[in-house]
């Protein structure tokens, strides 16, 4: 009799860890999407007050470069508030640990897809102010704000998709 007790004594204890762990699982699964998309809306939030400023003290390409990086950060901004409005609604839905490794998996999908995207954005950035020359001086201004915004930003977003992706498998 004293066995079996001392049985289902560890059983419970084995299952009330296991249920622990995958709650804090849960738990900091959504809380690093919430993290992640606040820190890409802070870097959002910069660029769209920073830019306005800016374009109107610049000369040459830099008004382009400006007017790229707040009307790209606009869509960033519907993102990171997106993004952190299902982060917070997700993390309070019944879930199994099948479900959230689904949803693990989706999401380091999406990263990885980002990362390649990053990169064409660096990439046609790059062909803009390669092809800038060939162009007369205001297309060329342009060209080169523009090929410079999509580098920064590309830059920026492959270097957060790929921390935010190490985040996830963690």
């Amino acid at each position: 009799m004293l066995n079996q007790v001392f049985t289902i004594c560890l059983l419970f204890i084995y299952s009330s860890s296991q249920a622990q762990d995958s709650t804090l699982i849960h738990t900091k699964f959504y809380n690093r999407q919430a993290t992640a998309m606040t820190i890409l809306g802070g870097w959002a939030g910069l660029n769209l007050v920073a830019s306005p400023l800016l374009k109107t003290k610049s000369m040459d390409s830099w008004p382009h470069f400006h007017q790229m990086n707040f009307n790209w950060n606009i869509v960033n901004a519907g993102i990171a508030s997106f993004g952190f409005i299902s982060a917070k609604k997700k993390s309070k839905l019944e879930w199994t640990n099948l479900s959230l490794a689904q949803e693990r998996r989706k999401l380091q999908k999406i990263l990885a897809i980002n990362i390649g995207l990053d990169l064409c954005y660096m990439l046609v950035g790059s062909l803009l102010i390669k092809n800038a020359s060939k162009l007369d001086d205001s297309s060329k201004n342009r060209n080169m704000g523009f090929g410079n915004s999509l580098i920064v930003q590309g830059a920026y977003l492959f270097i957060f998709d790929l921390a935010f992706l190490r985040r996830i498998r963690k």
